[in-house]
């Protein structure tokens, strides 16, 4: 949990060499008393390390309270702050009103996907044959990229390089070299159920390649290297993967979208990242369509994986770690719908059990984007803001809804989790900025 603990980390470190440095001078000029040096004074670089007993409310919120009138963010502001270390709120505004979250509920569906997955589960994207026809079966991998990504360093840094259908159908040339054509290729998408669309998705969601169609197979999240949506992508998968086999010498043909026959052999796979790296690359992102996906696997894991079913699926197994889900309602799991509603009670919470549970809910914090440096946070606080690196924090964004939820540490070494939401908004932009603020006034309490 190197993120999360830094700062206090640092102080510490300084601490020590400031009291090494003082120690050295008093050694060289103290008056001895039995051979024995006097003791060093104690300097104002001790005071962060009893930061602790230091926070109190008063002082947060007295800080905080000029931005709750600020017409940016409107009249419907929720929040909730808290010290991560001990529990105790130290700030509360409404917090256990649901509000529609945007992008931050992507912390729900992280916490349920790696706990009703498990943390190193990964989705398997299969090539099977029955005599001459070879199925391309989706294993609902929302990281499938066409060819395969050259110079990967991972996003964030550390991430396992995405699987691609170029690798694929490398796998699958040689398993079928000698073997006498040609072959037929058909897809299977249906690993998932229902509708590929949420009910309550504006149409340009999917349009404007905001995100995929929720189908067993995707690729490239549903868009073009310019950045143009993919009118059908599971299409576009099995024409790319036929091209590919051509290439390669293997006499193929794409047919139709047909179930995988249940007597079909596997002739290749590739496995995606395991789910702990795909949470951090969705919360870093901000990436709807891994969100979408992983909702959908909570769900199939449950039986249930239409959108309804992985929305219930998702919140039972909130319930089953225990975090306070009153009020809360889904409709998906990236955050687009804006049926969907979430308290600041209910994020924070999802924070501090990343913090503090048994379970391996930590991708959660090490997957939040850090302030003015990575994710959707990198250009959001310039390198003169308090706060720059010592926010880290999961966005929300849609029309009339601004939202921050993740941990901050102040400027005596104080961690703290904190959900801010603001419904009604009348410009994103300068919302954004008005709450981006606020969290720098956080950062930089002393908060006696």
């Amino acid at each position: 949990m190197i993120l999360v603990n830094a700062r206090p980390r640092m102080v510490a470190f300084v601490a020590g060499l400031a009291i090494l440095a003082t120690f050295s001078s008093e050694m060289a000029h103290a008056t001895a008393v039995n051979g024995v040096p006097a003791a060093p004074a104690a300097g104002p670089v001790f005071a962060p390390l009893e930061s602790a007993q230091i926070l109190t409310a008063p002082g947060l919120k007295l800080r905080a309270a000029k931005y709750w009138t600020k017409p940016t963010l409107g009249k419907n502001v929720t929040a909730l702050v808290i010290d991560a270390t001990t529990s105790n709120i130290v700030l509360d505004r409404n917090s256990t009103k649901a509000m529609t979250p945007a992008s931050t509920i992507k912390l729900i569906t992280a916490a349920a996907a790696i706990e009703r997955l498990g943390a190193s589960k990964r989705f398997s994207t299969r090539v099977t044959q029955r005599g001459n026809v070879l199925t391309l079966v989706g294993g609902g991998d929302p990281t499938l990229t066409s060819g395969t990504a050259a110079h990967w360093r991972g996003k964030p840094a550390g991430v396992q390089r995405p699987a691609s259908l170029e690798e694929l159908a490398k796998l699958t040339a040689s398993k079928l070299a000698g073997a006498s054509g040609p072959f037929i290729v058909n897809i299977d998408k249906t690993l998932f159920a229902g509708s590929p669309l949420a009910k309550s998705w504006s149409a340009s969601f999917v349009a404007g390649g905001y995100v995929a169609p929720v189908t067993g197979l995707t690729v490239d999240f549903g868009v073009t290297k310019n950045d143009q949506p993919l009118h059908d992508p599971a299409k576009f998968a099995g024409q790319f993967f036929v091209a590919k086999l051509r290439k390669l010498g293997v006499q193929v043909t794409f047919r139709k979208f047909t179930k995988n026959p249940t007597d079909a052999i596997e002739v290749a796979h590739v496995d995606s990242a395991t789910v702990t790296d795909i949470v951090e690359r969705m919360l870093t992102t901000s990436n709807n369509t891994m969100a979408e996906y992983l909702s959908h696997h909570v769900g199939l894991a449950a039986g249930d994986s239409t959108f309804d079913g992985s929305a219930k699926a998702v919140a039972q197994t909130l319930n089953d770690l225990g975090i306070n889900t009153e009020g809360m309602a889904l409709r998906d799991g990236s955050g687009l719908s804006h049926e969907d509603k979430v308290s600041a009670r209910t994020l924070v919470d999802v924070l501090s059990s990343a913090q503090h549970s048994k379970q391996q809910l930590w991708p959660i914090l090490s997957g939040l984007p850090i302030a003015g440096v990575s994710g959707t946070l990198a250009k959001r606080f310039s390198r003169s803001d308090v706060g720059r690196g010592y926010v880290l924090a999961k966005t929300g964004t849609l029309s009339g809804v601004v939202s921050l939820a993740g941990s901050a540490v102040d400027k005596n070494g104080d961690f703290l989790f904190f959900a801010v939401l603001a419904n009604g908004v009348s410009s994103g932009y300068d919302a954004e900025a008005t709450m981006d603020s606020l969290l720098q006034s956080i950062a930089g309490c002393g908060c006696k």
